[in-house]
């Protein structure tokens, strides 16, 4: 699988930056894709990952003996497109500062973890099990340097918990501004393109922080902070 995702990993970064060898790196990838076995978590990511970047939104999620739109689905969709509205109304075209004075503050940012831990899609996780964690940073005007928060989503089965602080060993760490966190989480900044301009860094499964956003509720996630 490590073949087929670093193909992939390259085939979008490519189509993210409008590389003229994109459209061969894809083909590529697809390639090796179809001639690998288990490796349908990676193949979901270059669609996913092409869809985003072309703007066109998720594919809808089938779940086994059930209608690929059914009623829990469309009721979730809904709910989601809802959400999505609000918070692109609080995220898009704001400035950093702007975000940093509505998202920065401990109880804004307990608020967000907690939405996003509630909004855990385990049918999207294949299988993660472990500690997710996130290194925000925000403008210090008093110092000149960033003040970084730190925050943990442990995944635990179908559960997953918030918790304020640093664990060791984790899964996977993310480390970002605040305001283009928040734009992540609100589906407003393409993870692929964000990791290729290093405005994101990423530490360790590369395949599950392209997914964050979806996987823990997107733009729902914010939502709670709309007032």
């Amino acid at each position: 699988m490590f073949i087929a995702e670093t193909h992939v990993r390259r085939a979008l970064i490519a189509r993210a930056r409008g590389d003229g060898a994109a459209d061969g790196l894809v083909a590529r990838a697809e390639e090796v894709l179809a001639s690998q076995p288990d490796v349908g978590s990676v193949a979901e990511l270059l669609d996913a990952g092409k869809r985003g970047i072309a703007g066109l939104g998720p594919r809808p999620i089938e779940q086994p003996g059930q209608d690929p739109l059914g009623r829990r689905q469309r009721f979730r969709a809904g709910l989601e497109r809802r959400a999505v509205s609000v918070v692109n109304r609080l995220v898009r075209h704001k400035t950093d500062e702007e975000l940093e004075k509505r998202f920065g503050s401990a109880r804004v940012q307990k608020m967000i973890f907690t939405a996003m831990a509630r909004g855990f899609r385990p049918d999207l996780a294949n299988g993660f099990e472990g500690k997710i964690a996130f290194e925000l940073a925000r403008y210090n005007a008093s110092s000149g340097f960033p003040d970084v928060d730190t925050w943990t989503i442990v995944v635990q089965g179908d559960h997953a918990a918030a918790q304020p602080r640093h664990v060791d060993d984790p899964a996977m760490t993310v480390r970002a501004s605040l305001p283009d966190f928040c734009r992540l989480i609100a589906e407003e900044l393409d993870p692929v393109t964000a990791v290729y301009d290093r405005r994101i860094r990423i530490e360790g499964d590369f395949v599950l922080a392209l997914r964050l956003a979806e996987l823990f509720g997107g733009a729902s996630a914010l939502n709670d902070v709309s007032d």
